[in-house]
């Protein structure tokens, strides 16, 4: 038994977009984390940043 080719194609396309939906997604989250952390590792109310614990 083998499947027909419309369902194939739609299923192929289905994947496509959500992958591309999935990066999208990524993208923004990973903008999002950049942006609290560099809101995050500026001079708090503490008067000393947060984002430095290297040294």
């Amino acid at each position: 038994m083998r499947r027909p080719r419309r369902m194939h194609e739609a299923m192929r396309a289905l994947i496509s977009r959500s992958s591309h939906l999935l990066s999208d997604l990524l993208l923004g989250l990973g903008a999002l984390i950049s942006l609290a952390h560099s809101i995050f590792a500026s001079p708090g109310r503490m008067g000393r940043p947060t984002g430095c614990w290297d040294y």
